[in-house]
């Protein structure tokens, strides 16, 4: 939903696909550059530690979005840094959360552990731009979306994805000193 929620706002901003397919490649070619560098950050320190921080990071600029697009200032420039942000968060979330994953499970149940993440993973993609566009159809008005003036409203998509990341990074402290874990 994050992604479709800041491809809505950069086509608001500027009603160019351009800008759309820059803002995708922007939070996505930094995964291909830096996501070797974060697999070392992931072997070589605490993945739980590193999982967290990519956890507050992610919070930090939801909330960063949020907040331009309540007040009414955001514009493209502000989608694309934190786009490329966002994208150097993945690439130290994304190989420290595949390896921390061995760790919660141990070995004996890995293969079923690595199954169940990438249906989980591979749902999320599909489902979640699914409520996206759903909710975005229900908010748009005759099929056109909404003016720029009505920000505010887009904004609480930013505001939730900043909520999300807080509850995530409580749900991964728990998860990790679980009593259960690799039972």
């Amino acid at each position: 939903m994050q992604t479709a929620a800041e491809a809505w706002l950069v086509y608001r901003l500027t009603g160019s696909a351009l800008w759309l397919g820059v803002i995708g490649f922007a939070s996505q070619f930094p995964v291909f550059l830096v996501a070797p560098i974060g697999g070392i950050v992931a072997d070589r320190n605490n993945r739980h530690k590193v999982v967290i921080w990519t956890q507050v990071f992610s919070m930090i600029f939801d909330s960063a979005l949020a907040v331009l697009t309540l007040a009414h200032v955001v514009t493209k420039w502000h989608v694309l840094i934190l786009a490329i942000l966002m994208g150097i968060v993945s690439a130290f979330d994304i190989p420290a959360r595949q390896s921390f994953l061995v760790d919660m499970v141990g070995k004996e149940d890995l293969m079923n552990a690595i199954a169940l993440n990438s249906s989980m993973f591979n749902g999320a993609r599909i489902i979640g731009p699914s409520i996206a566009a759903i909710l975005i159809a229900k908010v748009a008005k005759d099929g056109a979306l909404p003016s720029t003036c009505e920000l505010p409203g887009r904004s609480r998509r930013f505001v939730y994805d900043a909520r999300n990341q807080a509850y995530g990074s409580g749900q991964i402290c728990i998860a990790a000193h679980s009593p259960y874990r690799g039972v």
